[in-house]
């Protein structure tokens, strides 16, 4: 519609449309509208999601707790799996205390920058949260981090204990059966 030099050539264009097609002209200039604004948004562009992000799960806990000070004692509720890359970024900023400045932390210069482009990609996504929001989806994120380590865990227990079955160690069967119990309950805790 806006590339029709006059308004008296766009006035005639939408007559005849709107005869050609039966209908009346506000219907057609009300639905050119509607496809406009549709058109303003990608179908195949939402909104990035937490799910959709290009971080780990430990990440962007660490990215919230970055944007959100105030939540960030929920960090130590985190199971870290053990060869989890960012145990030392989740210490970090589990102790970080609120008003502290990143470029003056004296830590591993590589660290330091990990968890200043994590404190970017948060204030950008998530600067909008209120803090109960944002602790609400941080726990959220800290649920199923913990389900995963667990699960993880779990599956390494299993086929421990599935060698030493096979091997013909019941002390050592009988010790992993203990632990794989223990991790029974703490994914039963994780889960909640």
């Amino acid at each position: 519609l806006a590339s029709f030099p006059s308004s008296v050539e766009l006035r005639s264009t939408l007559e005849q449309a709107a005869s050609a097609f039966g209908i009346v002209e506000s219907e057609l200039l009300s639905d050119f509208r509607e496809w406009q604004e549709r058109e303003k948004t990608p179908t195949g562009k939402k909104e990035q999601t937490l799910a959709e992000s290009v971080y780990s799960r430990t990440e962007l806990c660490i990215g919230i707790a970055l944007a959100y000070p105030a939540i960030r004692p929920l960090l130590s509720e985190l199971i870290i799996a053990e060869d989890d890359p960012h145990t030392a970024m989740v210490a970090i900023v589990k102790n970080l205390p609120e008003n502290a400045e990143l470029a003056l932390l004296d830590i591993d210069p590589i660290l330091k920058e990990q968890i200043g482009v994590l404190a970017l990609f948060a204030e950008e996504n998530f600067s909008s949260w209120n803090d109960s929001l944002a602790a609400r989806e941080l726990k959220k994120l800290i649920g199923l981090t913990n389900r995963d380590a667990v699960k993880k865990k779990q599956m390494a227990v299993v086929l421990a204990l599935h060698e030493a079955r096979n091997a013909g160690k019941p002390e050592e069967e009988a010790k992993l059966l203990t632990q794989y119990q223990k991790l029974l309950v703490l994914g039963q805790m994780a889960e909640k």
